[in-house]
């Protein structure tokens, strides 16, 4: 009645997302920032007790996300201005860099447990 499952999950070859307004120079065809590439785990266990009262079944289970509490960089905006070192004057130096994006962290390690009940 145990039950063990881990997932793994490759995230590769993503890019920011960019504004076509904060292009303002017809030069700039630079790709935007790659974000990089990352794996995650999670692990998933349930287990059916042994108990049977009047019809009803029991399972618990428990999920736990991010596993190994990797951190990585889930989504990210091209040559932000707002929260990001910018540098308008000098594009070539500071732009679609990792330090002209505006980025956006993924979630830490975090789990939930529960019960099921089956009648």
């Amino acid at each position: 009645g145990m039950r063990f499952q881990v997932l793994g999950r490759y995230y590769g070859s993503y890019y920011s997302d960019w504004n076509a307004t904060s292009r303002t120079r017809s030069e700039d065809t630079a790709q935007s920032w790659k974000i990089p590439n990352y794996y995650l785990f999670d692990l998933h266990a349930s287990y059916k007790l042994p108990l049977d009262l009047a019809g009803i079944n029991f399972e618990v289970f428990a999920h736990i996300f991010n596993l190994l509490d990797f951190r990585y960089i889930q989504d990210a905006m091209d040559n932000s201005e707002y929260n990001a070192y910018y540098n308008s004057d000098d594009p070539e130096k500071y732009g679609h860099t990792n330090r002209s994006a505006e980025v956006f962290f993924g979630a830490p390690r975090f789990f939930n447990i529960g019960l099921t009940l089956t009648y």
